[in-house]
């Protein structure tokens, strides 16, 4: 719904106040405080009538005793007008500076991913479950961190500005992709800072407004999030349990587009791996077209939990053309900030000089941390790969027990389940009620290009087991108050801290 009608949703409203739960003090006043962000942040056009009080009340799963004080807590500061018999009026609300088109559009891509929300603004009183990393596993090994600060006196020496990456870590990247059947040599490697500016460079690159890009129904919030602000038309294809749906992707590469970016190995968020059969089929369409831009983000391909996903796409004959993308994030730290592409030398070339525009190159201590923990035992890696697994199990255990009607696939590795909640149940919904239990959930739409899957959530996997527990338990009470088993009381200023 537009802001610019004279009467705002409800419903409308309490999707854009998804996170006014969050911080200390009455909820009356969390929520004004909210409401006051918003409007201030020009969301809502001045002279707009706000939602009745009983049906926003309604809508965040409050008493309408908190929204009236909320109300009152706008009309003191001087923002809302209440008029009797009338209803309650935005007054006196100065109207943003007009932002450029580009501008505009960067800023909604980047307001719908919730799950950056957490990193940027972190809860102080919530268990977030909105990012997907490990957590409280074991440190990265001591003689590992002393050797990389011997090599790092030793790379004191020059001026550190590597844009492509240091030499010894793109052999190391290069040597690991042709262990995986993928002949690959150094100068088809480019070190990033994370996957997700990988992502960001071949976007810069290759996309401009109103081009088409292919993904799965379902991926990573943060491509979506470069694709829109990029002005591109997404158009999604099926996933399931064998990834994406081949034939689809096949029937949309005849429409010419621009760029198709999939998630083979380990799915974000399915778990799903493509077999082989479908890797060879897909490699041969994609000869077909060696115009289109194609990615494969391989970021969770190193969190198998019991078999290692096929070889690379572009190990398949005629995908030689396609960007593999890795990172070091999921298995090792995402504090290291390093990704990486492997593709076509030409091609790598190109990306290196865009990001020596952007940053001449990526952190010189990290890459050569990242370095000795490559060439390190394989044991530590098998170590953190056991460990996923148990934590992912151990809380697909402890959904089962306690919430037997949300319904998930044990996926082949990765770290969350993606969950459905029975009977179409909002997870916007739920994301309200669990935030007043002491989570933070993010609702499974951000996940889907086209806003879909609203009644999936997806769970992270990898806190530790007595926090998972104690997440299943608020998830569980959070439930349990939007589906009592007897006659409902709304509790107000209800808080659970961590």
């Amino acid at each position: 719904m537009s802001t610019t009608h004279d009467h705002i949703g409800h419903q409308w409203l309490a999707d854009r106040l998804h996170d006014w739960p969050d911080g200390t003090g009455p909820m009356y006043l969390r929520l004004a405080g909210a409401l006051e962000r918003l409007l201030h942040a020009g969301e809502v056009a001045d002279g707009a009538r706000l939602p009745a009080e009983r049906q926003l009340a309604g809508a965040l799963r409050v008493s309408r005793t908190t929204v009236a004080a909320a109300y009152e807590v706008l009309e003191d500061r001087r923002l809302v007008a209440r008029r009797h018999g009338s209803g309650t009026y935005v007054e006196g609300v100065a109207p943003p500076p007009p932002a450029p088109p580009r501008e505009s559009v960067l800023l909604r891509s980047l307001e719908r991913n919730e799950i950056f929300d957490g990193l940027l603004d972190p809860p102080r009183e919530l268990l977030d479950l909105r990012a997907a990393a490990l957590h409280h596993s074991d440190p990265l090994p001591e003689d590992v961190l002393a050797a990389a600060v011997a090599d790092l006196r030793a790379a004191g020496a020059g001026h550190g500005y590597v844009p492509a990456g240091l030499h010894d870590l793109r052999a190391e990247v290069a040597a690991r992709y042709a262990t995986l059947g993928l002949p690959t040599g150094p100068e088809e490697v480019l070190i990033t800072s994370g996957a997700q500016q990988a992502i960001g460079l071949i976007t810069m690159l290759h996309l401009r407004a109103d081009d088409t890009v292919v993904t799965e129904t379902l991926t990573h919030t943060g491509a979506i999030d470069l694709f829109t602000a990029a002005g591109a038309h997404i158009t999604d294809v099926d996933v399931g349990p064998e990834g994406v749906d081949v034939d689809a992707v096949i029937g949309r590469l005849a429409d010419r587009p621009r760029l198709v970016y999939l998630i083979p190995s380990i799915h974000n968020p399915t778990g799903s791996v493509m077999p082989a059969r479908n890797r060879r089929r897909l490699a041969a369409a994609l000869a077909e077209h060696p115009d289109v831009i194609a990615i494969s983000d391989d970021t969770l391909a190193d969190t198998w939990w019991a078999r290692r996903p096929p070889p690379p796409l572009a190990s398949y004959p005629g995908a030689d053309h396609v960007l593999h993308l890795g990172s070091m994030s999921k298995l090792m730290w995402p504090g290291l900030r390093i990704g990486w592409v492997r593709g076509p030398a030409p091609e790598i070339r190109r990306l290196a000089r865009l990001k020596a525009m952007a940053d001449l190159g990526t952190s010189v201590p990290s890459q050569l941390i990242a370095l000795r923990l490559l060439r390190q035992d394989p044991a530590f890696e098998d170590d953190r790969r056991e460990l996923l697994a148990r934590r992912g199990h151990h809380l697909a255990e402890a959904l089962a027990a306690q919430l037997p009607t949300w319904t998930f696939d044990v996926p082949e590795g990765g770290l969350c389940l993606w969950v459905r909640l029975p009977d179409g149940n909002s997870a916007r919904e739920l994301a309200i009620s669990a935030a007043r239990h002491g989570v933070a959930l993010a609702p499974g739409s951000i996940q889907s290009p086209s806003g879909a899957y609203a009644d999936h959530i997806r769970l992270p996997t990898g806190h530790p087991e007595p926090i998972l527990d104690q997440a299943v338990r608020r998830l569980t009470a959070a439930w349990q108050a939007r589906h009592p088993a007897g006659p409902t009381t709304v509790l107000d200023d209800l808080r659970v801290v961590v």
